[in-house]
């Protein structure tokens, strides 16, 4: 919709179906076209990053909404998130992929899901190979058997689960008792982006882990793997 389009680094993407483009997302009055012609609007969408070709594929009942949320609120896609700071919006390209009903959102996005990583992993920000329902909407058998696989590829190190038990023990719990004013929750995820604990800031967070305040604020920034083992995020992780 109005603007080119540089689809020379992301691999296959010339094989999405593109019913809708949208371009310059830092100008005010083009992010307001794009928000007021999605508006209400289910489908699946790609945001496409031009500087490095990678790509985030998901499904929302209103597709303008949507986007705001994933432009304004930072409470999307740890990777998004990070490049969209990195590169800034005039990087990146709203595509609408394909309309459907709400109740076909899951299983449209899994279809294009499954196309995604297809490709290699350079080429993606979404972190798991299934869809997320936004309407409630229950997961097929294949999707729920993926996630199966995936929680038993993925085991927690005993080290790992004996930190999960000692934070939940009362005083020993790193959200008990009082916090600043202005902290920030962190997250811990496994290798598989399940949630470990969500710790009342980044000082609690570094004791959990046995680190500096640096670098937990490093490997936040960065969105890399902390010691092979944990990802480290200041947002829950939406898929």
């Amino acid at each position: 919709m109005g603007m080119f389009v540089n689809y020379a680094f992301s691999e296959g993407v010339e094989d999405l179906p593109k019913i809708m483009e949208f371009g310059d997302l830092h100008l005010t009055e083009s992010l307001k076209t794009a928000k007021d012609t999605l508006k209400g609007q289910s489908g699946v969408y790609c945001l496409l990053c031009q500087e490095t070709g990678m790509m985030y594929i998901g499904s929302s009942s209103d597709l303008g909404r949507r986007l705001m949320a994933h432009i304004l609120n930072n409470n999307s896609n740890v990777h998004l998130q990070n490049a969209i700071a990195k590169y800034g919006l005039t990087c990146f390209v709203f595509l609408v992929v394909e309309l459907c009903a709400k109740d076909l959102l899951l299983t449209r996005e899994q279809f294009y899901l499954d196309w995604l990583f297809s490709l290699p992993a350079r080429f993606r920000f979404n972190f798991l190979p299934m869809g997320s329902s936004w309407q409630g909407a229950t997961h097929t058998d294949e999707a729920k058997a993926k996630m199966s696989a995936a929680k038993k590829g993925s085991k927690h190190s005993d080290e790992t689960k004996a930190k999960m038990s000692a934070a939940k023990k009362g005083a020993n719990n790193l959200n008990y008792g009082k916090t600043a004013r202005n902290a920030q929750a962190i997250y811990i995820y496994s290798t598989d982006k399940s949630l470990i604990i969500q710790l009342s800031s980044q000082v609690a967070a570094a004791n959990w882990l046995n680190t500096s305040r640096n670098m937990v604020q490093r490997y936040i920034k960065s969105g890399e793997l902390f010691q092979n083992r944990y990802y480290i995020t200041n947002v829950p992780l939406i898929y």
